[in-house]
């Protein structure tokens, strides 16, 4: 049966663990976060560029229940970064480089292309010495 719970935590003056309805939890991670982007139904005020302390605190109580207490090292989160993954690049951002690659290779390309193979857009009618020449031997 779920019944709802009231109240709020009692944080001991070390700050490293907290207790409620009488169960101790420790604290794993304690950090600052800002809100980049919003989206969903919140029910409290969630607004963009908001700043907040926050710290995660657990039991192990979920990983006891489901009998999982020699896997509950798998369950520790890493670092929530805005573009993190969990094992090095993501998806997005390899399709970015691949795209931004063949965009290079296509500019190049066409500069080539655009320039007809020569290394300047001049062209002189002129002899060996320079100069004009009507095909006449000099005298």
């Amino acid at each position: 049966m779920v019944k709802p719970t009231t109240g709020a935590p009692v944080m001991a003056e070390s700050g490293s663990t907290a207790t409620y309805l009488n169960k101790r939890y420790q604290q794993q991670y304690a950090y600052n976060a800002e809100t980049t982007y919003v989206a969903g139904e919140f029910y409290w005020q969630v607004e963009r560029g908001q700043k907040t302390f926050n710290r995660d605190f657990a039991s192990g109580v979920v990983a006891a229940a489901f009998k999982l207490d020699a896997k509950k090292d798998m369950f520790k989160r890493g670092d929530a970064l805005p573009v993190s993954a969990a094992s090095g690049l993501g998806c997005g951002t390899i399709i970015l480089i691949i795209i931004v690659v063949i965009i290079i290779i296509l500019l190049i390309i066409l500069s080539t292309c655009s320039r007809g193979g020569s290394s300047s857009g001049y062209r002189s009618t002129g002899g060996s010495y320079g100069g004009y020449s009507s095909g006449g031997g000099h005298k």
